[in-house]
């Protein structure tokens, strides 16, 4: 089963948690701990617009690539950002030359350079 993951910066320091995406009445969080009948949940406080979803590919080396990062081609040194498209139902990699599906890139010649946050308003897809 796969399993779902996103990121967010904590409201009260600004570091990177991850963990399972929450939302209520009272704000938006990041779920950082199992549920379990025995035990509560730690929900930790995320600003809203820096929330984003792993995407399941990871970059040459080994890094996780979410949402909005900025992925540089380790020769050419071009920089794409990886964008959730509706259109395709998939992320595509979005550059000043080219916008391509993510599937049609060797991701093993990117590197995570920048790790970017949401456009304003922009709430992550629910998983279904």
């Amino acid at each position: 089963m796969r399993k779902y993951k996103f990121r967010g910066k904590r409201i009260d320091n600004g570091e990177w948690i991850y963990g399972g995406y929450f939302k209520n009445e009272l704000g938006v969080g990041i779920l950082t701990s199992e549920i379990t009948p025995w035990q509560a949940a730690i929900i930790d406080e995320v600003i809203p617009e820096t929330v984003g979803q792993y995407i399941g590919h990871k970059d040459i080396g080994g890094t996780e690539i979410y949402e909005n990062d900025v992925l540089e081609h380790v020769k050419t040194k071009v920089r794409y950002k990886v964008i959730w498209n509706d259109e395709i139902l998939g992320y595509t990699l979005e550059g000043e030359v080219a916008t391509m599906p993510i599937n049609q890139y060797r991701l093993g010649t990117l590197r995570v350079v920048k790790e970017e946050s949401h456009a304003k308003n922009q709430t992550p897809r629910n998983p279904a």
